[in-house]
């Protein structure tokens, strides 16, 4: 079966227990009140929502002479997304990419926790943490099997965040 997330509701038919969404899911995604409305769709009453993702303070920001700037506004508009041309992936596959235009989203943590708790759930948690599954930026230290932090001397900020939401009724 193959479906656009946002028809996701119809193509499974069915509701589940969790929703478990990670590392750069919601980044792709312009409309992130329609996601929030999906994931409560499929979730049945009492079901939970894990989100883990990277923050987007962090995905705002560029490195630079060896520094952190914010180089992007912290909220992309739907239809002005941010557009990037890369020749190869952010895994690390060495492979050239063929198709190399992506365009991404910066979705604010208030606006995701917003759009969550109007989808009709309830607020369980939300971390943010000092540690991402990728190496975002240059001086990053690995600090645990693919985790990875900003080294002492550089200005912390936040890497990642996670969020648990139940569907209520």
């Amino acid at each position: 079966m193959e479906a656009s997330l946002y028809d996701a509701p119809e193509a499974l038919g069915a509701t589940y227990d969790m929703a478990l969404v990670t590392w750069g899911a919601i980044g792709w995604l312009p409309d992130i009140d329609r996601w929030a409305k999906v994931v409560s769709a499929v979730l049945r009453p009492g079901g939970r929502l894990y989100l883990l993702e990277g923050h987007p303070v962090m995905n705002q920001m560029e490195w630079e002479n060896g520094r952190l700037y914010a180089a992007f506004d912290r909220e992309t508009p739907a239809a002005q997304p941010l557009v990037f041309d890369e020749t190869s992936t952010y895994t690390g596959d060495e492979r050239q990419l063929q198709n190399t235009r992506n365009y991404e989203w910066l979705h604010p943590v208030s606006r995701v926790v917003t759009a969550v708790l109007e989808a009709g759930m309830r607020l369980d948690f939300l971390h943010e943490h000092d540690r991402i599954a990728w190496r975002a930026f240059p001086e990053m230290e690995e600090v645990g099997v693919d985790l990875f932090r900003l080294k002492e001397g550089t200005a912390k900020i936040p890497m990642a965040y996670s969020l648990g939401a139940t569907k209520l009724g």
